[in-house]
């Protein structure tokens, strides 16, 4: 999977995130996440999706989610959210085997860490949590585990320093977006780029797909 992710400096200079995610919808690149890589474990597929951008400072991610059931009872950033409605990035900026994930439920938890491998994490500090922006359309407050149609949004932005990118920037980077809900009433494990593992694993970077930043000679 490759991606061209448009470069939008004026999303650094607004300070309104309404008037951010409006531009960042309008010009940025979109990517569905869909694929049912372990449909004997879960073959749930809400409709999930993405939109992607990045300015001088980092990288903006708009993430669109309609589907049934919902849940947010993990309120505290470094918790298990992906037992929640969760989104995720996993991203590769260099080539070398170093990686972070970014995991992040409805309201705007986080679980973060930089890897080599999936069981030796480092998290992230709470200053590198907080750099971290997020903005959940469903506001901050537990959503108790519920059935129906649930249409959510959550924009978020990562700093290119917390993930050891600087100017001039690689043309491109190894990623992948994952939409996952193991404790949901319908349990679902999605991804952008395909896995082909045999259980539920976004920690394989051999399966990212590559986002190619446009304009990288701007100074």
């Amino acid at each position: 999977m490759e991606l061209q992710i448009p470069y939008i400096a004026e999303l650094d200079n607004i300070s309104d995130t309404e008037e951010q995610e409006r531009l960042l919808i309008a010009r940025g690149a979109i990517g569905l996440i869909d694929n049912v890589n372990w449909p004997e474990e879960a073959q749930a597929r809400p409709i999930s999706m993405f939109v992607a951008a990045y300015s001088h400072s980092g990288i903006y991610i708009q993430y669109m989610v309609r589907g049934r059931s919902l849940r947010a009872e993990n309120t505290a950033d470094l918790s298990a959210v992906a037992s929640d409605s969760c989104v995720e990035f996993f991203v590769e900026p260099h080539s070398n085997g170093h990686y972070w994930n970014f995991e992040f439920n409805c309201i705007g938890a986080l679980n973060a860490s930089h890897r080599t491998e999936r069981h030796k994490p480092t998290r992230l500090s709470p200053a590198e949590l907080a750099s971290v922006k997020r903005y959940p359309s469903l506001g901050r407050e537990p959503i108790p585990s519920t059935d129906g149609l649930h249409t959510w949004q959550l924009m978020v932005f990562i700093p290119f320093e917390l993930i050891g990118l600087s100017w001039p920037l690689p043309t491109s980077i190894r990623a992948n977006f994952n939409k996952c809900g193991s404790a949901t009433l319908e349990p679902h494990f999605l991804s952008w780029s395909p896995i082909a593992t045999a259980k539920p694993d976004f920690h394989r970077v051999e399966y990212f797909g590559k986002l190619i930043f446009e304009n990288t000679n701007i100074q």
